[in-house]
């Protein structure tokens, strides 16, 4: 009797194959991934289409406010008046019309007059509804309809919220709002309303209504037609139903002519089981077929490769490369020739980030050929051609075989530009932009870890409030640039006057803030205070023009005190600080304990 030489699990293909009811099996299979595949697909089109209208929505509504400050920003501009330019009925101001020695008139157009006009514009060149909006306006044509009132109510409550969250110490701009809806129907439109604060340029208009800065004084409306946009993601929609729909096809066609081809050799074996010479011939043709298929699928596994987004490597259980697609050759500055024949340990991974030699039991590229462990590191660096370091994130696969673990594959991707996006963002949120010191949030954090070395060490520490005397009458009479420029000046100067281990932050306007820590001596403190003092009083050029002002500064010291607090250390310097201003300024005082606080602020 003739051996089985298919085996249980071959007698299994085989039934399944001779039995076209098992073929549903498969094909349900493509149907569940297609079908998945197109639903995600659908959920990323509708995704997508809101996305990039509720973009254009926002830039608009950053367009109007941005100009609607700069207006308030310099106390409105003045227009020739004309028969299409009239003085604004609602603007109460002793200035709102000019005339000049020639006869000619000029009118002050304030930040709603002009954004109205340019909500004329808007509609008309880009046909988009924009509608400047309050539940207390000035103007009757900004009444709020349902929509806006139910948006600005909403907006109202939210930036309460938000006022709370800012006397926590969160920064002004957490609290601007914003609501998207789309309304779906007979007539799609996409609304965005966008509160709009109340600044302190804004009062000359609207501090007769109550209003206090950091108020919601109304919003900005913008309705866009959401039509074209419906219409664009029916046409993606149609897309994919009918990519899918042909890959379905397609898949389904191929495992029934795989499946079908497999029963027919099936059959045609037990057929010429008795027919040695024939079988010898059928088999050899089979056999050329089968090996022009895996060739041709060996070239498409290696078009995939090298047409894929990320740096793909392999190696066999030794380490050494063994295939490199252009994407990683690019990446690390080699020629492919170069890397494959090469043990990676040598070329890319033989240091971490600091150029100390790597631990290889603890690679995971090391452990994937090796152990046949599968792992990777999500921030870590491959070094190039030129020895010098990419930032990488990779995973390393084993390569697994009847035979065993017999290589890995590594793929990997250049993460360096979004590292240096991370860094940016963290220097944004805790830097101040004009000084280059650190913002209130970063001074903060820097306070908070020092009280806790005092605590564990029994340190000391000094913590000083700095105020500007003069600053404002250098903003009123050589304007903002020249503030700026002081306020350049004046982090340049603290820096000078400090060690490395102290900090010089600037806590906003004219205000600064200094962590001394480690022992010192009151006169040390009175070096260190007395050089500041006297840096600030030196005249500041401010192109061309001199500028003066002085410093007060607020001292309060702890020296191995348990249990004070970063609020308390910063109340004792404020107060200080307000004692140095009564004494004239251009001085600084020491908080001294038993100091009545209502009194020395009086």
């Amino acid at each position: 009797m003739r051996p089985d030489p298919w085996g249980r699990t071959g007698r299994l293909i085989s039934h399944m194959a001779l039995a076209p009811a098992y073929w549903l099996l498969p094909i349900l299979l493509w149907t569940l991934v297609v079908g998945g595949s197109l639903w995600w697909n659908w959920k990323g089109a509708e995704s997508h289409s809101l996305e990039v209208a509720s973009k254009q929505a926002r830039q608009v509504g950053a367009m109007m406010e941005a100009m609607r400050l700069w207006n308030a920003a310099h106390g409105g501009v003045y227009v020739w008046q004309d028969e299409a330019m009239q003085p604004n009925p609602y603007l109460v101001h002793p200035e709102r019309e000019l005339d000049l020695a020639d006869g000619r008139a000029l009118t002050m157009v304030n930040p709603a007059f002009m954004t109205r006009g340019l909500i004329d514009i808007v509609r008309e060149k880009a046909g988009l509804r924009v509608h400047l909006t309050s539940l207390d306006p000035i103007n009757p044509g900004n009444q709020a309809n349902l929509w806006e009132t139910a948006m600005l109510e909403f907006l109202e409550r939210e930036n309460q919220h938000a006022e709370t969250g800012s006397k926590a110490g969160l920064p002004w701009n957490d609290r601007s709002v914003e609501r998207v809806e789309l309304v779906r129907g007979t007539t799609p439109e996409l609304r965005y309303m966008r509160a709009l604060h109340v600044e302190q340029a804004c009062m000359q208009c609207h501090q007769h209504q109550g209003y206090e800065v950091g108020d919601i004084r109304g919003g900005l409306s913008v309705t866009l037609p959401a039509a074209p946009m419906f219409a664009y993601e029916r046409q993606q929609k149609a897309s994919l139903i009918a990519s899918h729909g042909l890959a379905w096809l397609l898949l389904t066609v191929v495992t029934i002519g795989v499946l079908s081809r497999l029963r027919h050799q099936i059959r045609s074996l037990q057929e010429i089981n008795a027919q040695q010479d024939r079988l010898v011939e059928v088999r050899t043709g089979e056999l050329r077929n089968e090996v022009a298929e895996r060739q041709q699928a060996e070239a498409r596994l290696r078009l995939l490769i090298d047409s894929s987004a990320e740096g793909i490597l392999a190696t066999n259980r030794e380490g050494v490369c063994t295939l490199c697609n252009p994407v990683a050759a690019r990446l690390l500055g080699y020629r492919e020739a170069s890397l494959v024949g090469k043990h990676l340990r040598d070329l890319i991974v033989h240091s971490d980030h600091q150029g100390e030699p790597r631990d290889i039991r603890e690679c995971p590229i090391t452990r994937a050929y090796r152990l046949g462990e599968e792992g990777g590191e999500s921030d870590t660096v491959f070094w190039r051609a030129d020895d010098s370091p990419l930032a990488v994130e990779y995973q390393a696969h084993p390569i697994r075989t009847s035979e065993g673990v017999t290589g890995s594959v590594i793929t990997f991707r250049d993460i360096t530009e979004r590292k240096r996006m991370q860094e940016e963002v963290w220097r944004r949120a805790h830097y101040d932009a004009l000084t280059g010191l650190p913002n209130r949030v970063l001074f903060r954090e820097r306070l908070e870890q020092q009280l806790l070395q005092i605590r564990r060490r029994g340190e000391a520490l000094a913590v000083c409030f700095v105020d500007l005397d003069g600053f404002k009458q250098v903003n009123d009479t050589l304007g903002h640039d020249a503030g700026d420029l002081v306020l350049r000046e004046v982090g340049r100067r603290m820096r000078e006057c400090l060690r490395a281990s102290d900090t010089a932050a600037r806590l906003g306007g004219d205000e600064f803030a200094l962590i001394l820590p480690g022992p010192r001596s009151l006169d040390d403190l009175e070096r260190v205070l007395g050089r500041i003092i006297e840096s600030l009083a030196r005249p500041f050029d401010c192109q061309g023009r001199e500028a003066s002002i002085a410093g007060s500064v607020g001292v309060a010291t702890i020296d191995g005190e348990e249990g004070i607090s970063v609020d308390e250390l910063l109340r004792r310097a404020d107060l200080a600080m307000y004692q140095a201003k009564r004494a004239g300024g251009n001085a600084w005082r020491r908080y001294e304990p038993g100091e009545d606080p209502d009194k020395s602020k009086s």
